[in-house]
């Protein structure tokens, strides 16, 4: 008895992975709630993952994360009179889209050079 139920326990937690990964490789950025029980057989179980491409059900939570990027952002000091031709900077950095790029652009370079957003600008993203 209790092999047969460890054996069910496996199959439901090897359906439960290869369901994550089926959500990570779609590239789904939602919160997906499944209702899911270890006594299930293993049919209901598959009958309930199909179904939930369908409809969200309350349950086990399981959450999928955006993919990052690497970007490449260029910027610089604003011009000034006695410095016409500030020095550029490159960073290269990880994030999920160029906002969040910029805004870590920012944040690094207030720490490293001094400079904050009103008093810079961002020549390019890449």
């Amino acid at each position: 008895m209790r092999a047969s139920l460890l054996k069910l326990d496996l199959a439901f937690l090897r359906l439960l992975i290869s369901f994550v990964a089926a959500m990570v490789r779609i590239g789904l950025s939602m919160r997906k709630k499944v209702i899911l029980q270890p006594h299930q057989s293993i049919s209901e179980q598959q009958r309930m993952l199909t179904d939930l491409t369908r409809k969200n059900e309350v349950g086990l939570c399981v959450w999928t994360s955006k993919e990052f990027h690497q970007y490449q952002v260029v910027g610089r000091k604003l011009p000034t009179a006695s410095i016409e031709h500030p020095k550029i900077y490159r960073m290269k950095l990880w994030a999920t889209n160029e906002v969040r790029a910029k805004s870590k652009f920012w944040y690094f370079f207030r720490k490293l050079k001094k400079v904050k957003k009103s008093n810079g600008q961002v020549l390019a993203i890449n």
